[in-house]
């Protein structure tokens, strides 16, 4: 059987948006970009990590849920974000809920020889 909560533990304040993907999202929480940024990396960390220096470490970016307070385009697919509406962002980057998840993606490491 599922778990059924009691009315006092559901907050009905926070703002709940799904994503294409199925996801859900609430207001205020933290996300990550589907999008993965790389850069070179090296050091003694990242050798004793990856048994090698320098790589590059492909990292998505951790944004917050808010409401857009002007209208933006989506820094990854360009879709329009209207003022208002439920995004990704931090700082300069806006991304829309399509480009965004809930759960942090993997970190990759591209090797240079």
């Amino acid at each position: 059987m599922g778990y059924i909560p009691d009315s006092k533990e559901l907050n009905e304040d926070v703002e709940i948006r799904f994503n294409a993907y199925g996801h859900e999202m609430r207001l205020g929480e933290l996300v990550w970009t589907r999008q993965l940024f790389g850069s070179l990396t090296s050091g003694k960390y990242i050798r004793e990590k990856y048994g090698q220096s320098p790589v590059i470490e492909r990292t998505p970016l951790r944004l917050k849920l808010r409401h857009a307070k002007q209208d933006w385009s989506c820094s990854n697919c360009g879709q329009k974000i209207y003022e208002g509406d439920m995004h990704g962002s931090e700082f300069y980057h806006h991304y829309c809920l399509d480009c965004v998840t809930p759960y942090e993606p993997e970190t990759e490491v591209i090797f240079k020889w």
